[in-house]
């Protein structure tokens, strides 16, 4: 099964007078090392602090949200739900929602700022 998270950044840019979204680079993230769980970490430091920026002068998108999967959980557990470190993105400037898509489903789950909790998309 998947034993890593891959991320992205879904972006927003004003075309012709409509909003048009699209999604910058997928990066892969670290798998389980002893006692850190797999995670983006190093992908979302480079998509929020670089890739965003060289959007945001190339095409002037800003943020629209982060999105990134949650690998294979354990027999008995499940990764459909955000973590406390995604939930944690949301306290950022620029990042408006943060989407989670999980291994063992064909859901995918929201939490945003206004709303403050997961919603089932």
């Amino acid at each position: 099964g998947v034993k890593k998270e891959y991320a992205a950044i879904v972006y927003a840019a004003r075309i012709g007078g409509n909003v048009r979204y699209y999604t910058g680079r997928t990066y892969s993230g670290m798998g389980e090392l002893g006692f850190i769980r797999a995670n983006a970490v190093i992908p979302f430091l480079i998509l929020y602090l670089f890739e965003s920026l060289a959007q945001r002068l190339k095409r002037r998108a800003g943020i629209a949200a982060y999105l990134h999967t949650h690998p294979k959980p354990p027999p008995g557990y499940t990764s459909r739900f955000h973590s406390a470190a995604d939930l944690f993105l949301l306290k950022l400037p620029g990042i408006k929602a943060v989407y989670v898509i999980p291994y063992e489903n064909g859901e995918m789950n929201r939490a945003g700022k206004r709303a403050g909790v997961s919603t089932d998309m």
